[in-house]
């Protein structure tokens, strides 16, 4: 998603006791390693409904962003810089 061509996947899950869900995006650092590099928290955002997620290229600019929905809620992210 970053585009400096190493693999990379996002992982997320939600913490009823301090009310948040979180993402952590993990990019290879060789040999089927990786390392956490960026982290993402929605605050008092919690669902019991499977939350949904995949990448997408919403506004057709060539670079993917993040498509989430969790319970009734979606968000997009878009990695700007």
């Amino acid at each position: 998603m970053d585009g400096n061509g190493k693999p990379e996947f996002w992982i997320g899950g939600e913490d009823f006791g301090y009310d948040f869900t979180k993402l952590i995006c993990y990019e290879s650092n060789g040999n089927n390693s990786y390392n956490p590099v960026a982290e993402i928290e929605f605050p008092y955002l919690l669902s019991l409904n499977p939350a949904e997620a995949t990448s997408i290229d919403v506004d057709n600019d060539g670079k993917e962003e993040i498509f989430l929905r969790i319970g009734n809620v979606v968000v997009f992210i878009k990695l700007v810089w």
